[in-house]
């Protein structure tokens, strides 16, 4: 899920020769598939929103829909794997049925004809299929925070596919904290770009984590877990000041990420770090410069500022 984002990374620090040719042509592949994914999703988003607006019922875009434009700047470098909308609670069924009037699908026969089946943590409706791409249709966050409470905080941003609605930062740093948290805890399951869009949230604005955990006080556990868990992707300057309120760094390892099964964000460290090390061996002339992928990403990030300000 990160590879175009360390492409990019290491493209503008290498500006001179560019990234590494193995290490192109490894990543490469990733990046393209990503960014024909995301544009599926956009125009998936556009069009969901476009409808729904029509029958009164506001749309924000939730995780990688909101933040390929907004935090990334680059459709190419943070892979998504479905939309994920937010609705007013009482407005989630009618939303499904709209979208079904104009075409969408169950995405799992099981769950078809039961609107009444809802994830218990994700809080979304059954998941449809529509415009090619799978939708999950929010209504509520956290068990306390209605949809409608969250949309009237939300921001608008210009994306590829125009002017959308996105969480302000502080939900949007609670809402991926607990998500992350929420896999972690169920199943070991969590994407390494889950923590890069949360490091990435903090290196524009350190306060935010305070804010956050001030405004969203039932998401603290989950932004501290998140915290403690991204100190290892930091630079060394922002690593101190979290340091200093008392945060101790989580070692990303394979025993720190374990659950039931292999996580899926140390498969990727794995798949990177073998690219890396692949693309090294070649004599590009990045050798020596981290001595692991979680060094790589530290790397990438410590000069993040080019990246698009969201």
């Amino acid at each position: 899920g990160v590879a175009g984002w360390l492409m990019k990374r290491l493209g503008e620090s290498y500006a001179d020769w560019g990234p590494p040719g193995a290490l192109t042509r490894a990543l490469r592949p990733h990046m393209m598939g990503d960014l024909l994914f995301n544009s599926r999703v956009a125009g998936a988003l556009r069009r969901a929103s476009d409808l729904l607006s029509r029958h009164g019922i506001e749309v924000a875009a939730l995780k990688g829909a909101a933040l390929t434009d907004s935090l990334y700047g680059d459709a190419g470098v943070r892979s998504t794997g479905d939309l994920d909308i937010l609705v007013a609670q009482d407005k989630g069924y009618e939303a499904m049925e709209i979208l079904t009037a104009d075409g969408a699908t169950p995405w799992d026969e099981a769950t078809a004809g039961r609107p009444d089946v809802m994830n218990l943590f994700c809080r979304h409706l059954p998941p449809l299929k529509y415009c090619g791409v799978r939708v999950e249709i929010h209504t509520k966050l956290w068990r306390e925070l209605s949809g409608e409470v969250l949309i009237d905080n939300a921001m608008s941003h210009t994306a590829r596919c125009g002017e959308t609605l996105r969480l302000d930062n502080e939900a949007m740093l609670a809402h991926l904290c607990a998500h992350a948290h929420t896999h972690h805890a169920l199943d070991g399951h969590i994407s390494l770009k889950w923590l890069i869009d949360i490091a990435l949230l903090l290196r524009q604005d350190m306060s935010l984590l305070e804010r956050s955990e001030r405004q969203f006080p039932n998401t603290r556990a989950d932004v501290e877990w998140a915290a403690r868990m991204c100190m290892s992707l930091l630079p060394a300057s922002d690593r101190d000041r979290l340091a200093r309120t008392g945060r101790k760094a989580t070692p990303l390892t394979a025993k720190s990420l374990r659950g039931n099964r292999e996580p899926q964000a140390w498969r990727s460290v794995r798949r990177a770090w073998a690219a890396l090390r692949f693309a090294w061996k070649q004599g590009d002339g990045i050798g020596g410069k981290c001595s692991n992928v979680v060094a790589t990403i530290r790397y990438a990030l410590s000069n993040s500022e080019s990246l698009h300000p969201g």
